[in-house]
């Protein structure tokens, strides 16, 4: 074949004449070189940018929430100056206490004027003897004048009392009992005139 060639040899046939490696064999390309730049295409990349889109918000929201210096809050009220108290009318005057007013209670009649003139009987109800003339005595020095003693003859008393019958004779009866310390005075239909009935509580002179 070299005979047929019709040019003159020169530097390259010279070169390939040579005895070296035709061509070169390269190793096996790994998985990385062939996929890395995809996989940080595809992945790295978003996430990246993910990332500084979130920082970015946030910083953003810090700087919205930040209040201008000098601005009034919207949360924060306006100071305003307190009222001055104002008196109320009338204040000059004192108030009157209203006093309660008290019912009036109801006044006993009068009893009648004593006729010291009247008929007045003292009995004795006891087996005491002497305990009525001593009662007609005390009458007779206490300004009575119409003055008798006896003993009495009816059920015993619980305790000694001044009897009387008509109304007009309650005053008389009263003193009766005041002039002989006794306390119990009431009317009866069972005698006819003032009656003093002495029983053993009774205290003579």
């Amino acid at each position: 074949m070299k005979g047929h060639y019709a040019y003159p040899p020169d530097e390259f046939d010279a070169a390939a004449q040579e005895e070296r490696p035709r061509g070169v064999h390269r190793a096996p390309r790994s998985w990385w070189s062939r996929w890395g730049a995809l996989v940080a295409v595809v992945v790295i990349f978003p996430l990246l940018a993910f990332g500084a889109v979130t920082w970015l918000s946030s910083w953003q929201g810090t700087q919205d929430d930040e209040p201008i210096a000098g601005a009034p809050l919207d949360d924060e009220p306006e100071a305003t100056e307190p009222a001055e108290p104002t008196e109320p009318e009338g204040t000059d005057e004192e108030p009157v206490e209203e006093t309660p007013t008290e019912e009036p209670t109801p006044e006993e009649p009068a009893l009648p004027e004593p006729d010291l003139t009247a008929s007045v009987i003292v009995l004795n109800a006891t087996n005491t003897s002497g305990l009525a003339s001593g009662g007609a005595a005390r009458l007779q020095e206490a300004g009575f004048t119409t003055v008798t003693s006896g003993n009495w003859q009816g059920q015993d008393p619980p305790a000694s009392v001044v009897y009387y019958a008509d109304a007009a004779d309650e005053g008389t009866a009263a003193e009766v009992a005041t002039a002989l310390g006794i306390t119990a005075v009431e009317q009866s239909d069972d005698v006819d005139r003032v009656t003093a009935v002495l029983w053993t509580d009774y205290q003579p002179q």
